[in-house]
């Protein structure tokens, strides 16, 4: 993917989004493409999903990409609840413990 100054002509940066494993014993390498499928500007990024679903951030200044998926956030975020939820419960058996020894 490139980037291009449309007043100057000159090119901005140049990146590989994603990269794809091509096998060295005799698969026909273009058997093996994972084409792009979906492109959206979020901000100063653009969204690149391929045909496999996976998910990329390249940033619109820089060139620089970020593998991104919505279920890895959804998944840290569970995490997260999680743990709060367990710290809940582990202070509120706490203060009961506390209440019970001060009786």
């Amino acid at each position: 993917m490139e980037a291009w100054d449309l007043k100057t002509g000159k090119r901005l940066w140049e990146t590989k989004v994603y990269s794809v494993w091509v096998p060295p014993w005799g698969a026909r390498e273009d058997s093996e493409y994972v084409f792009i499928s979906e492109m959206n500007v979020e901000g100063s990024k653009l969204a690149v999903t391929n045909e496999l679903g996976k998910q990329y951030r390249v940033d619109l200044r820089t060139g620089a990409v970020d593998r991104w998926s919505p279920l890895l956030v959804t998944g840290i975020a569970a995490a997260a609840g999680v743990i709060l939820a367990a710290a809940v419960v582990s202070w509120l058996r706490w203060r009961r413990r506390r209440r019970h020894d001060a009786q």
